[in-house]
C-alpha cells in the first residue's frame, strides 16, 4: 500500500512539472484526481475523465482539463487516446488544449492524439494540428496526414448530425427519381 502510494505521488509530481502551459496547475488537484480516478475501474477512465470535468464551472475548465488529463495518464498511459476522444467529443472548443497536453505529456502518441481529436472535435482540425505541433514539431509532417485522416472520419456530433451534400451530389441528398425507359 506505501508502494502504491508513493508511486501515485511520484506521478503526481512528475506530470505536475509538465504545467508550463499558462494555467497555472496545483499539485493538489492533480493528486486529487489520480486518487479520485482509481477508485473506479480502468475501462470507465474515460466516462469518468468528461464526468469530473463537466462538474467544474465552465471558467475554470481549461485548468481542470490539464489536471484531470494528467492524472488520467498517470493512472492509466495506455487509455491516453480514449480519454483525449471523450474529452475532445464533449467539449469540442477545448480539443487542442486536450490534444496537446496530452501530446505533451506522451510525444510517442502524439499523431494518434491527434488523430482521435480530430475525429471527435473535426470543426477544430486546424487548430488541433497547430497545437499538437507546437508540442511535437519533429513529427508535424505525420501529424498533418493524421488530423486530416481524423476529419475525414469524424465522428458525427451529437444529436445524429450528418454531412449533407446538395441534391444530385455524390452521396447526398436525396435519391433521383427513378425514371423507367423503354
Amino acid at each position: 500500500m506505501r508502494i502504491a502510494g508513493l508511486l501515485i505521488f511520484c506521478c503526481a509530481l512528475v506530470l505536475n512539472a509538465l504545467g508550463e502551459d499558462g494555467v497555472r496547475v496545483s499539485a493538489g488537484s492533480v493528486n486529487e484526481y489520480i486518487a479520485t480516478l482509481n477508485q473506479g475501474p480502468r475501462a470507465e477512465l474515460p466516462m469518468r475523465v468528461v464526468a469530473m470535468v463537466r462538474q467544474v464551472k465552465p471558467g475554470e475548465r481549461r485548468a481542470a482539463i490539464l489536471n484531470v488529463i494528467r492524472a488520467a495518464i498517470a493512472v492509466n498511459p495506455a487509455a491516453t487516446t480514449a480519454v483525449v476522444s471523450a474529452l475532445a467529443r464533449e467539449f469540442p472548443a477545448l480539443a487542442p488544449l486536450i490534444a496537446a497536453t496530452a501530446a505533451k505529456a506522451l510525444p510517442a502518441q502524439a499523431v494518434e492524439i491527434a488523430r482521435v481529436a480530430a475525429m471527435a472535435s473535426a470543426t477544430q482540425g486546424e487548430e488541433i494540428r497547430r497545437a499538437v505541433c507546437q508540442v511535437a514539431p519533429e513529427l508535424c509532417d505525420k501529424i498533418v496526414v493524421a488530423v486530416t485522416q481524423g476529419v475525414r472520419n469524424a465522428i458525427p456530433p451529437p444529436g445524429g448530425g450528418q454531412a449533407s451534400f446538395p441534391p444530385g451530389a455524390a452521396g447526398g441528398g436525396p435519391p433521383p427519381p427513378y425514371k423507367k425507359t423503354q
